[in-house]
């Protein structure tokens, strides 16, 4: 990727790391946090490859990170109170929703004439739907740095399909380059790195409440009404029933109208759809 390119698309200060193939861009950028002073951060500091060989999602999972997509991660300082830090990870991802819905809409022309919508499966997946077909887009891993303060925004981007990925991968994964032409990199990166600062400054203008994101992040919410599963890492159940939605600080709100306890609410947990 173009390093001057991305710098001349970005409309914030950034020091700006672009590398080839490296383990993980999260902890990548968390070896040159160590080396440099950055407890009194004024601007991003961020890491982007061209490839992952040990991409990290959430929950454990592997981020399969081939050449053609986005690896990016940004280290931050945050002073956000601990209570409050959980609404993180769904204030980014309503940042690289609204980011790629403009890119798209400002700088390409849909490959077909079918409606393409971009949402957001709780609590920060990025997917896209176009037709019958839909399928994820973006995966975001947040992470702590090297003090209390840092915080490491990991962000993998599908923008172009590789050639032995003509299926999509296991048919989830979805790719820019499957709803748009003329698809950059180095501008989808700087769009994301660019909504990512606005939507961190917003944040903390507003004393990290998550309340003033919360009616754009319930408008794109993908699983709203629909019957799903909760569950840990291991496979347990955390809960079952239907989403209501979220609350003030993000968390999932799940009715089991059996229950009779009112909507439990979720912090943290897998979610899928219930087969009935």
């Amino acid at each position: 990727m173009d390093r001057t390119n991305i710098i001349e698309q970005l409309s914030i200060p950034c020091d700006l790391v672009v590398l080839d193939e490296v383990d993980s861009t999260n902890d990548t950028l968390k070896r040159l946090g160590i080396q440099k002073d950055t407890r009194q951060l004024t601007m991003p500091l961020v890491v982007i490859a061209e490839s992952q060989s040990a991409g990290k999602g959430r929950l454990g999972r592997t981020w399969t990170s081939p050449r053609g997509g986005v690896y990016l991660s940004l280290l931050v300082c945050l002073r956000v109170p601990g209570e409050r830090l959980g609404a993180l990870s769904l204030v980014v991802a309503c940042a690289i929703r609204k980011a790629l819905c403009e890119l798209v809409s400002a700088n390409f022309s849909p490959a077909d004439s079918s409606l393409v919508r971009l949402g957001i499966k709780w609590p920060n997946d990025i997917v896209a739907r176009q037709g019958d077909r839909s399928g994820k887009l973006v995966g975001i891993l947040i992470e702590t740095g090297n003090s209390p303060e840092q915080v490491v925004i990991g962000v993998g981007i599908n923008v172009l399909r590789s050639g032995d990925d003509a299926g999509g991968a296991d048919g989830r994964a979805f790719y820019l380059s499957d709803i748009a032409t003329g698809v950059s990199r180095e501008t989808a990166a700087a769009y994301v790195i660019n909504e990512i600062a606005a939507y961190l400054l917003c944040w903390e203008e507003h004393s990290f409440s998550f309340k003033p994101f919360k009616a754009e992040y319930m408008q794109h919410l993908t699983l709203k009404n629909e019957e799903v599963i909760v569950r840990h890492i291991d496979g347990s159940i955390i809960a079952q029933g239907v989403v209501q939605g979220i609350d003030d600080q993000g968390h999932l709100l799940v009715l089991d109208p059996s229950s009779g306890n009112g909507a439990q609410s979720i912090t943290a947990g897998d979610v899928t759809l219930r087969d009935i």
